[in-house]
């Protein structure tokens, strides 16, 4: 096996990258694939963490949305 390998994955929702990229890590924990650096990009998207507000974000849902920004 490689010791790493490199996936050019393109333009991918955050949502569906975090969602493969925890596939990728169980694989890569069970040895069923090498690590593998991922290459990649997100449309516009703002992450909150666990304490982040609602204010936080200034510009109102219609304009994230106007803009194509996700949240």
């Amino acid at each position: 096996m490689p010791v790493c390998r490199v996936e050019n994955w393109g333009v991918v929702e955050y949502c569906r990258a975090m969602e493969r990229q925890a596939d990728l890590a169980a694989a890569v924990q069970a040895g069923r694939q090498p690590n593998t650096l991922l290459l990649l990009e997100h449309p516009p998207v703002y992450t909150k963490g666990r304490l982040s507000k609602a204010e936080h974000i200034r510009l109102p849902p219609a304009e994230l949305a106007a803009r194509g920004i996700a949240v």
